[in-house]
């Protein structure tokens, strides 16, 4: 059955009805899209408080701690030991490249093999180079993980690079994602009981529109010129019916002005 074969009853119903749907998919659309963008931005944070901190510790050893002249050559010697300490602190894998991009020294230790790259690629120096801060971020995807990874240059205290660090660590959003469910659980069952809410009020709204439309309907097609004909008397009838009403009215006074 086509849509124009419908009665207006039905399709003023139905014409709510997918209002409140798109209503509803549209707001589930926006909380779900708010939720990655407050994800996203409480990751990127998180990255720069990270950094900001393994920063200074990694300076701070450098300045006081460190006996080894600061250059690329002695970057295995100075992060000899203190790299396991300040990963084990900071809960982050620390991994210490040389300007060329070649992995000297890594926090990672166990069974499981780092994917740290061994030689950064030319996109990566060219990243840290060519950017104002010399600080570049990087996020991959790998077995479901979401993983983070900064690289900004090691300074002497003349501020000649001499060498790269990278910070790497785990996107743990899981309580992100149980909230977002619960969330997302709660709001579907209160716009399911408004759905059906909805739903009771658009049958009645539009049978209530529908029900003066009706009445016009069954008066003119009882109207006969060989009988007396019924005024049509309607309370409370918007202006659109009223007028409407008025006509039909006017032309049962002239049926009988002609009788």
């Amino acid at each position: 059955m086509k849509i124009k074969q419908l009665s207006l009853r039905i399709r003023i119903f139905l014409a709510m009805i997918l209002l409140i749907l798109f209503s509803t998919i549209l707001i589930g659309s926006i909380t779900i899209y708010q939720y990655k963008e407050q994800t996203d931005e409480y990751n990127r944070g998180r990255l720069e408080r990270k950094e900001e901190s393994v920063n200074a510790a990694i300076n701070y050893w450098l300045n006081s701690g460190n006996t080894f002249p600061l250059e690329t050559k002695n970057l295995p010697y100075i992060f000899k030991d203190k790299i396991y300490e300040i990963s084990n602190i900071e809960k982050s894998e620390i991994n210490i490249y040389d300007i060329e991009g070649n992995l000297v020294k890594s926090s990672h230790s166990g069974f499981v093999k780092s994917d740290a790259p061994i030689q950064l690629s030319d996109t990566v120096l060219t990243a840290i180079s060519n950017n104002f801060e010399h600080i570049f971020v990087s996020i991959k995807v790998i077995n479901d993980n979401s993983f983070q990874s900064s690289f900004s240059y090691l300074t002497d205290n003349k501020f000649k690079p001499f060498g790269i660090l990278n910070i790497r660590y785990i996107q743990d959003n899981t309580e992100q994602d149980k909230d977002l469910k619960e969330f997302l659980y709660r709001l579907g069952i209160v716009y399911f009981f408004m759905f059906v809410f909805a739903i009771l009020l658009a049958y009645f709204l539009s049978s209530y529109i529908t029900r003066s439309l009706k009445a016009i309907t069954e008066k003119i097609s009882q109207t006969r010129l060989s009988k007396r004909n019924e005024k049509i008397i309607l309370k409370n009838a918007s202006t659109e019916i009223g007028t409407l009403v008025n006509a039909y009215n006017e032309m049962i006074d002239e049926l009988e002005e002609s009788a």
